[in-house]
């Protein structure tokens, strides 16, 4: 099947999905390190950006914008009062 791509474990096909398939079933995130927790959270709720707190201090969005543009968060964050320390983005396999 061409496009397709396939889970194979212990040499066995487990599953087999269309590229894009495969791609939105892998969970991405952003993680965000800040001083302010708080000023940084409302920062990112306002601006349509849900995010969730760990309880490792770590500000996590999943959101497809925040994903694709994670300048733009850090923009966002420093004009708000409330600068990244941390900024990384996180792709975990299905």
């Amino acid at each position: 099947m061409p496009g397709a791509s396939g889970i194979i474990h212990e040499g066995r096909l487990l599953q087999e999905l269309e590229v894009d398939e495969l791609e939105r079933s892998r969970q991405r995130r952003l993680l965000i390190g800040v001083r302010d927790i708080q000023v940084a959270r409302q920062a990112l709720v306002t601006a349509g950006h849900p995010a969730e707190t760990g309880s490792n201090g770590i500000i996590a969005l999943k959101d497809s914008l925040a994903l694709e543009h994670p300048d733009e968060i850090a923009r966002l964050l420093v004009h708000a009062g409330a600068p990244p320390t941390q900024l990384v983005l996180e792709e975990e396999d299905p």
